[in-house]
């Protein structure tokens, strides 16, 4: 049941819907727009004999009633300003108007003892007649366009104080009279009366005119000036982008245009002048077009004395949209280096510099910055002054527009994006290919190499400098890492591989002898290489993204890569070397011209871009390369040439008891030559490459000893060869020179005792090849093992089908050299490779027994024989 308050609030709210409903609504003038501007009135009154005729009553300041007039007439509209025009008043608008009238209901419904008013029979207002009788008063609204001879607007509105409000719109004045300008005259007739007190039965009457003359007309200066440009797309141009942007179709005061503009759509009232720059002002009309380039005033002025001035550019900019106008030469006033950015790249000490424009010019804005910070370090707000900014080092971008970005046009964005770097400007490019960028000739000879197998049989030789051995030895720890295996389980251990064969796995409870046989697989995995320029295996390196990917593939063949960038340059010892170089022409302002001086002779040589300099020089030295750039500005380095190998040695030669010193010098060779020597026995105290410390010399005796010996020049040094054979050496430098010699040895003094300070052929491969790194690192320090906790079946062989192979073929080779001692040639051949493995299995056996766990070992290889 609704309760008592209930029904009160329902009550409330009915009366709320009421009022909104069915309540007074306020009168809406023309554009929604409330701005109204009282119309002045000429009041006039007379007998109720006169039949409204005006023209020759004079104007009354008040009528009998007490007031003026019934009522006020207002121009409503927007922004109404008020002048005199032809000696009238004027109303100029914007846009529509309309005509409000309001009047005082206190006349209209006074009593009769009082002036009030009354209905009027009449059909003529001033000899003008109507279709019905005035009554309760007249409103007659007339327009003219010239001021004279004024037509009716609609029907005059007869009884108007008795069926209309107290304020009421009479008129909508249309858009194309405002346009043009209308004269209008608005006439008010009505008849009022008062009942005379003494004389009840004596009614005076009188007749009243009111009447509102006044122009109206467009006054709000507008005028529509239509963009012609088109879209256009974005260029490049010297070095910089640019695009046309385009914002709105009608332009505003100082647009820019690309392709010109239309002026239109202006009021008929309008006089519309143009001046293009400096000339005259031209009255032009409505849809004339200009398009030439330029600054235009456009200067618009209403009848009623308004004026609105506008300026528009034109700015085509010719064939560089605008580029030389502002820019010159170019935005930057620097010396250009070459760089291979994506953006130019100048030296230090330039500035931006933008040109000085006249009036008929669009003005630019924008910023400069630093794209560190994004911060602009400069604007330009609008001047036409000559502008210059300093550069310092960093990166640039440059954002300049010839118009304002939140006014109406098609105007150019011109970007500029650049590098300012903390160095002269010099000639580049050759310097960095030669010096920066790694080829054969930089890499240092004599390396390491880490031999792993991959799961398809092939071999990763992992290269690292002759200084990081420790590097070498753990990486090639954490490759062993991989095949220990962790059983799971109460009995725990390990499976890894024996220590007397590498194809088989056993197991291990003890982990500090896995660590000992682990530690003896990594190094036996590590070898000592060199980089042999005729041998193509021995430098070509993988090096796409160095190891990221080796671990998952799966590569049949042999490959060599570098573990990291770091080891790669440190493996690198970068020497200028000419051979094989082609000086190029990057750009004028790089390089014009290279010249080169022999140190040696002081001879210069002009050098011709695109062709190899082994065609331009002969000579073999150190050469003063001189380049010079476009601003004359010039970079001097040094770099070799080496026409022939030039590896220098000095032979002391022995042959039947005679002793003869044999100096092989570049002069006696040429590459690929061989030059062959008989002697008895041979002794040389030094081989060196005054050009290249990597230099390499190989030596062979295939039916004499097994092995190979590779090492630097420099490291091949008193040596003594008299065991009889031939002996097959060559000279190698990192460019690829070389040349060969043959050692016929006799073997006639083979049983003589040599120097004590000499070394032999198998002495010098145990020094180059044999050195013992185990006191470099602790057991005990080394990291616990990781497991893939993978199952190991009954059968504990590993990899029984396939050979498991450690190193390359020349592994194998060292596993059966003979390494006899050479003064007695009955005595079998020894490997050195052999003799290092008793010792380690020695070593190991006694660890074994002081630590008393040598039983549960043999229990598990007994039982891995049965297996």
């Amino acid at each position: 049941m609704i309760k008592e308050k209930q029904w009160f609030n329902i009550f409330i709210i009915i009366g709320i819907m009421f009022l909104v409903f069915f309540g007074k609504k306020e009168v809406v003038y023309a554009d929604s727009i409330s701005t109204k501007v009282e119309v002045s009135c000429s009041s006039y009154e007379m007998s109720e004999k006169n039949p409204y005729k005006y023209d020759d009553l004079d104007i009354t300041d008040k009528m009998s009633f007490g007031l003026k007039s019934l009522g006020k007439l207002y121009v409503c509209g927007k922004d109404i300003s008020q002048k005199s025009f032809n000696g009238i008043d004027a109303y100029g608008v914007s846009g529509n108007a309309s005509l409000v009238y309001s009047f005082d209901q206190s006349v209209v419904n006074a009593s009769d003892d009082k002036w009030h008013l009354v209905k009027d029979k009449t059909k003529k207002v001033n000899g003008k007649k109507l279709d019905s009788n005035i009554l309760g008063g007249v409103i007659l609204i007339e327009k003219s366009y010239s001021g004279d001879n004024y037509v009716n607007v609609g029907s005059p509105i007869c009884d108007y104080f008795n069926t209309n409000k107290s304020s009421n719109q009479i008129c909508t004045i249309a858009g194309n009279d405002i346009s043009k300008g209308v004269y209008y005259r608005i006439t008010l007739a009505y008849k009022t009366g008062k009942k005379n007190k003494d004389f009840p039965w004596n009614t005076k009457y009188l007749r009243h005119v009111e009447k509102y003359d006044f122009y109206i007309v467009e006054n709000s200066g507008i005028i529509s000036i239509h963009n012609l440009s088109a879209d256009e797309e974005l260029i490049k141009y010297k070095d910089y982008s640019q695009e046309l942007l385009r914002h709105g179709e009608t332009l505003e005061d100082n647009s820019v245009t690309r392709d010109g503009f239309e002026i239109e759509s202006f009021a008929s009232s309008y006089s519309v002048s143009v001046q293009k720059d400096n000339g005259k002002p031209v009255l032009i009309k409505s849809g004339e077009r200009f398009t030439e380039d330029g600054k235009y005033k456009i200067k618009v002025r209403t009848k009623i004395g308004k004026e609105i001035t506008k300026t528009v550019y034109v700015f085509k900019g010719s064939e560089d949209k605008g580029y030389s106008t502002y820019f010159g030469a170019g935005l930057v006033q620097a010396e250009r280096v070459f760089r291979n950015d994506s953006v130019p790249t100048y030296a230090r000490g330039g500035r931006i510099h933008i040109h000085k424009v006249d009036d008929s010019i669009p003005i630019l804005y924008g910023t400069v910055k630093m794209v560190s910070d994004n911060k602009a370090i400069y604007s330009l707000d609008g001047t036409r002054s000559e502008q210059a900014v300093s550069l310092y080092p960093g990166e640039y971008i440059v954002d300049l527009y010839n118009g304002k970005q939140n006014v109406a046009g098609s105007f150019y964005h011109y970007i500029f994006k650049f590098n300012v770097i903390d160095e002269e400007s010099a000639p580049y490019v050759n310097y960095h290919e030669l010096s920066e960028t790694q080829q054969l000739e930089d890499l240092q000879s004599k390396h390491y190499e880490v031999v792993y197998k991959t799961n398809r049989g092939g071999y990763v030789y992992v290269c690292f400098s002759i200084d990081s051995y420790d590097d070498a030895l753990k990486y090639a720890r954490e490759i062993e890492g991989r095949y220990v295996e962790t059983v799971s389980g109460n009995e725990g251990g390990w499976y890894y591989k024996s220590e007397k064969n590498p194809n088989r796995k056993v197991k291990y409870y003890d982990e500090i002898e896995l660590t000992k046989i682990r530690e003896y697989y990594a190094k036996k995995n590590i070898e000592i290489n060199y980089f042999n320029p005729l041998d193509e295996f021995t430098y070509r390196t993988y090096d796409n993204n160095l190891l990221d990917c080796l671990e998952d593939l799966n590569i049949s063949d042999s490959i060599k890569v570098f573990p990291s960038h770091e080891e790669k340059n440190k493996l690198t010892d970068r020497a200028p070397y000419l051979n094989n170089f082609k000086f190029i022409q990057a750009s004028k302002y790089d390089v014009v011209n290279v010249r080169v001086k022999n140190t040696s002779t002081d001879e210069m040589t002009d050098i011709k871009f695109g062709v190899s300099v082994d065609k331009q020089l002969k000579e073999t030295s150190k050469y003063r390369i001189i380049e010079t750039n476009l601003y004359g500005r010039s970079k001097e380095y040094d770099a070799i040439y080496m026409n022939e190998c030039q590896t220098r040695s000095r032979w002391v030669v022995e042959k039947d008891n005679q002793k003869r010193i044999v100096d092989i010098t570049p002069d006696m060779v040429s590459n690929n030559s061989i030059i062959s020597i008989d002697a008895d026995s041979v002794y040389v105290s030094e081989i060196y490459n005054i050009y290249d410390k990597w230099a390499i010399v190989t030596i062979k005796a295939p039916k004499v000893y097994s092995s190979e010996i590779k090492c630097l020049a420099a490291e091949f040094k008193n040596i003594e060869l008299n065991k009889g054979g031939t002996y097959e050496i060559s000279f190698i430098d990192r460019i690829g020179n070389s040349y060969k010699m043959n050692l016929n040895i006799s073997g006639n003094k083979e049983y003589s005792n040599k120097n004590d300070f000499t070394s032999s052929y198998t002495e010098l491969y145990n020094k180059i090849y044999m050195n013992n790194m185990d006191e470099r690192e602790d057991y005990t320090e080394l990291p616990l093992l990781v497991s893939d906790n993978e199952t190991i079946g009954s059968d504990d062989m590993y990899n029984t089908n396939d050979a498991y192979e450690t190193n390359e073929k020349n592994v194998e080779d060292k596993a059966n050299k003979s390494k006899n001692d050479e003064g007695n040639h009955n005595e079998k051949k020894r490997n050195p490779v052999v003799i290092v493995f008793v010792v380690i299995a020695a070593l190991i056996f006694v660890f074994v027994l002081k630590k008393g766990k040598t039983a549960k070992n043999e229990e598990v290889h007994k039982d891995e024989k049965n297996k």
